[in-house]
């Protein structure tokens, strides 16, 4: 006599048919169990989202991850170089926004920071008016366009999404910090 089969709406998630994979790839030492003497690789850790279904990944201490707990922000399997917050010198969390732009937020600070493709922080440049650095922001009526702005001489100029000055304002280009 056979079991009944669970069925979908009882909670039942069919089991994949391939294997999953029993290595993980090794991408690197872990920095912290370095500092005390011992050590540890990193792995890297693929997964899907419970909430959103969107994959994700990041590196973890291998043997020590209860007692270490070291993990950094990856893409594409390397490691992003850590943020330190300017403001309150913890380590910032890397981002990529659904336009595919890239930042750092500190969760203690609640700040946000403009990084490029390779996830550089980018340095605001200077308002060529008053000096005073300018802010970087995505246009109201078109999402996919961004800008760099001093709100208080209103000195504008057009940017892409990982802060580059555009091609047509180079000329009038604001110097960089």
């Amino acid at each position: 006599m056979s079991a009944k089969k669970p069925r979908k709406r009882d909670g039942y998630k069919p089991v994949p048919e391939e294997p999953r994979p029993q290595h993980r790839d090794v991408i690197g030492k872990c920095p912290r169990c370095a500092e005390k003497g011992e050590e540890s690789n990193l792995i890297l850790l693929v997964g899907v989202s419970k909430k959103t279904g969107t994959p994700f990944e990041f590196a973890a201490c291998e043997k020590h991850r209860n007692d270490c707990g070291y993990t950094a922000s990856t893409l594409m399997g390397i490691i992003i170089p850590p943020f330190i917050c300017p403001s309150c010198q913890r380590q910032a969390r890397a981002l990529i926004k659904k336009d595919g732009s890239r930042y750092f937020r500190c969760t203690a600070c609640d700040a946000w920071y403009l990084a490029d493709a390779k996830f550089y922080p980018v340095v605001a440049p200077n308002c060529y008016k008053c000096s005073k650095p300018m802010i970087h922001r995505p246009s109201v009526k078109n999402p996919a366009r961004y800008y760099w702005a001093c709100f208080g001489c209103k000195a504008y100029f057009g940017s892409d999404k990982f802060g580059k000055i555009s091609t047509k304002d180079k000329a009038d280009a604001p110097s960089v910090v």
